[in-house]
């Protein structure tokens, strides 16, 4: 659920102000979801750990789509497509 709507908003994010911050800010997110888990695994909170696992799903929807075009610009499409032609081959 958390996903659809992140999605979303990276988008408007990464017109802004690029690729590489939306990273960062997506990793900020993984983090502080992480460590919310651990506490609440800890602690036995469940409302915790229901808010840090929806908070894992803004962080995959906000991921994708600038990992996705960051391996795109900085690879560049020729190495791609030289690496599914050699992966084909074997």
């Amino acid at each position: 659920m958390g996903a659809i709507f992140s999605a979303l908003i990276a988008g408007l994010v990464l017109e802004k102000c690029g690729c590489k911050i939306t990273m960062l800010i997506s990793v900020a997110i993984t983090f502080l979801s992480f460590v919310l888990i651990a506490t609440a695994k800890i602690y036995e909170i469940p409302a915790v750990m229901i808010a840090s696992r929806a908070m894992m799903g803004v962080t995959v929807g906000f991921c994708m789509p600038s990992a996705t075009t960051y391996v795109r610009i900085f690879l560049g499409l020729k190495l791609i497509v030289k690496m599914i032609k050699t992966a084909l081959y074997y």
